[in-house]
C-alpha cells in the first residue's frame, strides 16, 4: 500500500472518463456500451519549491509505484480539501507521469499525475 504523506500545494482533478466500449456493426453503425457506471478519475498534484531531498523522496516513491496498479491511501493531512476523508481516502490508482521543473540549484517544482483504476 502506498500511503501518500506529502501535502501538495495544489490538486487538480481531471475530467471523469466513462469506460465505454464501441463496436462497429453492419451498415456503418456503431454500438456503444457502458462497461462501468462509475467514471475513472485522475488527479494532478503540484509541489512547489521542493528541496533536493524532498525531490529525491518523491521521485523514489514514484519509481517504486510507476506502471502497476497500486493501492493508494491519502494519509493524514495530505487529503485534499475538496475530498471527503470518510468516503474518499482509499483508491486503486496507476501512476502516469512525474514531471520536474528546476527553479534554482537544488530547488524543484514537481508534478505527479495518477489515474484511478476501477
Amino acid at each position: 500500500m502506498a500511503d501518500f504523506v506529502w501535502k501538495p500545494h495544489r490538486v487538480e482533478g481531471g475530467i471523469p472518463q466513462f469506460n465505454v466500449v464501441k463496436t462497429d456493426m453492419e451498415g456503418m453503425r456503431t454500438k456503444t456500451r457502458l462497461k462501468s457506471s462509475k467514471p475513472t478519475r485522475s488527479w494532478t498534484l503540484y509541489f512547489r519549491i521542493q528541496t533536493q531531498v524532498e525531490y529525491e523522496a518523491l521521485y523514489n516513491h514514484y519509481k517504486s509505484m510507476y506502471g502497476t496498479l497500486q493501492e493508494f491511501h491519502w494519509a493524514g493531512s495530505a487529503i485534499p480539501d475538496h475530498m471527503n476523508p470518510e468516503d474518499e481516502s482509499f483508491f486503486n490508482v496507476r501512476y502516469e507521469s512525474f514531471e520536474t521543473d528546476p527553479v534554482a540549484w537544488g530547488v524543484w517544482n514537481i508534478t505527479i499525475k495518477f489515474v484511478e483504476a476501477i
